[in-house]
């Protein structure tokens, strides 16, 4: 190399991670929380712990011990905020092997549903693109709720959405079979895709590893 060219320091990262941060990462709860922080952006408690499968209270012991190296932590509104640092982002995606997402998911699911002559409002989308990773990343088809809270009320967390939004664009999905939920009416306390719409978005080029 000559003195010219500037190495760039996330070069050295892939093995110093692996060696640090690969054998710590034993357990699918913890390789879903890492996936879920993979885009860069903040997520809080709720969000990560519909991946990892586990009680919101649970994300903060499991991420303790990447904090400051690896990921950062901001309060926000009393709730803890999540983000992976900007120096090591690239290099953790690679040393867990995790694809990037292609394009805007939103845009895609925007897409299928123009497809089939379908309109959905802007809040209505961010459900189904919630829902739609849940399937994606975990294969689960059911969203339930904390058992602590309401389901509309942790997806209007999630979502950063006011509950009563939330509520109104979930009650228009699921009258129009869109989603499924159990029980009917209302007080929902699970819900999918419908399966036939489930269909139409399968094919969308979405790689959660």
């Amino acid at each position: 190399m000559s003195n010219d060219e500037v190495k760039n320091p996330e070069d050295n990262l892939p093995q110093e991670l692996e060696k640090e941060l690969g054998p710590r990462i034993n357990s699918y709860r913890t390789a879903s929380a890492f996936y879920v922080l993979s885009d860069g952006q903040w997520h809080d408690a709720a969000e990560i712990a519909l991946y990892t499968g586990e009680k919101s209270r649970f994300v903060y012991p499991r991420l303790k011990i990447y904090i400051g190296r690896f990921i950062e932590v901001v309060k926000f509104n009393n709730r803890n905020g999540y983000k992976l640092k900007d120096d090591v982002k690239q290099a953790i995606k690679r040393v867990l092997k995790l694809k990037s997402r292609i394009g805007n998911l939103l845009v895609y699911i925007k897409k299928a549903f123009k497809s089939i002559n379908i309109e959905l409002s802007e809040v209505e989308l961010k459900i189904m693109e919630e829902l739609f990773k849940l399937y994606k990343i975990t294969k689960k088809l059911w969203f339930e709720h904390n058992s602590y809270s309401d389901l509309v009320v942790d997806l209007s967390e999630i979502l950063h959405e006011k509950t009563m939004v939330v509520e109104n664009a979930l009650n228009n999905l699921v009258h129009h079979n869109i989603l499924i939920a159990y029980p009917k009416p209302r007080n929902y306390r699970k819900i999918r895709i419908a399966e036939s719409i489930l269909q139409k978005l399968i094919d969308i080029p979405y790689d959660p590893i």
